[in-house]
């Protein structure tokens, strides 16, 4: 059990030497796409929420 344990610690380290890391810079540019992202999400279900609020406020009259 322990060998196996062992054998596949030793894979996983050079399956993960082979990966193709991201640089800083390209984290950085993925990190801003996503807060633009969930800031304009964010927006659009703010407003839809709103607009829900005010139509059920309406028809509740």
């Amino acid at each position: 059990m322990i060998r196996k344990t062992a054998a596949f610690l030793r894979d996983v380290r050079n399956e993960l030497g082979q990966v193709s890391w991201a640089s800083p810079q390209e984290l950085l540019e993925s990190a801003k796409v996503v807060v633009v992202t969930m800031v304009l999400l964010s927006a659009i279900i703010a407003l839809f929420d709103w607009v829900c609020a005010g139509l059920m406020s309406w028809i509740m009259r």
